[in-house]
């Protein structure tokens, strides 16, 4: 990464790791129940096939402590294996698990404003169609990627989520005037590392 991203990174990683820190000695035990959703289209309830699914459990510190990932059948539907029951060090925050959905092309919701799954029913999402021009769309994938990249941070052994590799391919399908930015250009570069690759151990900052 350029020393701007890296810089970037490093903060917020730091962010995450000082909040963890409070999070309290005594252990929680926790249990994740099996999830299913469906994903249609905004406007047509056409049934999406091939969203990028990420589900996040964090601790009351923001720490995120399991992601789970899927992807969307023909029918728009999805499914999360459950897990635990696992000792914590903290409880699970009241706003998780967290769902977040991509697929090219549409809009999303930016990491850490993901919704939260209902209790007692399936998970329901529409993704409307994005209007953004070329450029717009290269700030917002940016983003959106770098979340991606600080997402798992606090794992004890870090991957990239697949959601990452789609996202990546969207970016940089974008036509190159849309990436003129200086900043753009340099992070175009930057996410063409050969060592970022989904499902793959991440070293934050290379």
């Amino acid at each position: 990464m350029t020393r701007a991203h890296q810089a970037i990174v490093a903060g917020l990683v730091s962010w995450l790791i000082a909040g963890s820190v409070a999070a309290e000695s005594v252990p929680h035990t926790y249990m994740a129940p099996a999830l299913a959703g469906i994903v249609t289209e905004t406007g047509t309830a056409r049934p999406l096939v091939g969203v990028a699914i990420l589900v996040r459990w964090a601790g009351v510190s923001r720490r995120t402590w399991e992601i789970a990932e899927a992807r969307t059948g023909p029918d728009g539907r999805f499914s999360v294996a459950g897990w635990g029951p696992r000792s914590l060090p903290e409880p699970i925050g009241v706003d998780s698990p967290q769902i977040f959905c991509y697929k090219a092309g549409y809009e999303f919701q930016p990491i850490g404003a993901g919704r939260c799954m209902p209790a007692g029913g399936p998970y329901v999402s529409e993704l409307r169609r994005s209007a953004a021009p070329p450029q717009e769309r290269a700030w917002e994938l940016q983003d959106f990627i770098v979340g991606l990249l600080l997402l798992p941070a606090t794992l004890p052994q870090p991957t990239l989520p697949q959601m990452f590799g789609d996202a990546r391919a969207e970016f940089l399908s974008l036509p190159a005037g849309a990436k003129a930015d200086q900043s753009l250009k340099e992070f175009d570069t930057d996410v063409r590392n050969p060592k970022l690759q989904p499902g793959l151990p991440y070293s934050f900052g290379h």
